[in-house]
């Protein structure tokens, strides 16, 4: 018994684990685009996770860096701005459950089918996770596409894939080209492997997830006096 319910343990660690790493891709970038000019510079647009009113979700990275913008956020009713907030609001719910199973196999952990509550919790977190970033990768392009799409002589672009690269001449007169580079940064890399420890904690719990009671041992004793109650009374002596 003591070996399962360390299992057990063991699983709800590892369903922690999973949901910090999910802590840490809610504050690391998602997507970026990089343009990158023949003559020099270039330009990366982060995109992060949350709702359109938050200041900060998209971030720029210039070389040179003189006249780059520090921060803004997402236009207020644009699809790519619903796009990231759905998944924003996924991913922490996968955060709270995940952690809410770690916290109830901890707490029922003498209890195998008190964990099962816990267990429960795990898979919907694990479900979360995975559909997360598949939410993200197939809904982004088409987002993108309806909020403007190509624009000049640039037809590829994150509206027409969720990664990729493209060149296009640039600037009248043509001096030079463009290219741009697209595709998901380390914070949908990092829910990917967190739905991987996540499913690896999950199948843990599952495994362990029934136990055998005790064995309860009745000890029959070799000889037992008889009850002096039962015994009949001693008969009388004979007569002379």
């Amino acid at each position: 018994m003591a070996s399962k319910r360390a299992w057990r343990l063991l699983g709800a660690v590892i369903i922690l684990v999973g949901a910090i790493l999910l802590i840490v891709a809610l504050f690391t970038p998602w997507y970026a685009v990089k343009t990158s000019a023949e003559t020099g510079g270039s330009t990366t647009v982060y995109s992060y996770l949350g709702m359109p009113s938050m200041n900060g979700t998209i971030q720029f990275s210039c070389s040179p860096a003189a006249g780059c913008p520090s921060s803004t956020s997402y236009p207020s009713g644009t699809n790519v701005g619903n796009v990231v907030e759905t998944a924003f609001f996924l991913l922490i719910a996968g955060i709270t459950l995940g952690v809410l199973a770690t916290i109830l196999v901890f707490a029922a952990r003498d209890n195998a089918r008190r964990s099962g509550f816990g267990l429960a919790l795990g898979v919907l977190a694990l479900f979360l996770a995975i559909i997360t970033p598949g939410f993200f990768a197939v809904a982004l392009p088409p987002a993108f596409s309806n909020d403007g799409g190509s624009s000049g002589t640039n037809t590829s672009g994150p509206w027409s894939s969720f990664m990729g690269s493209s060149r296009t001449p640039c600037c009248n007169p043509l001096n030079g080209w463009l290219t741009y580079d697209w595709g998901p940064a380390i914070g949908w890399y990092l829910s990917i492997v967190a739905s991987a420890i996540l499913l690896i904690g999950v199948i843990i719990l599952f495994s362990r997830r029934k136990e055998s009671p005790p064995t309860k041992t009745i000890v029959t004793p070799a000889s037992a006096a008889p009850d002096p109650a039962t015994q009949p009374p001693p008969s009388p002596p004979p007569g002379p």
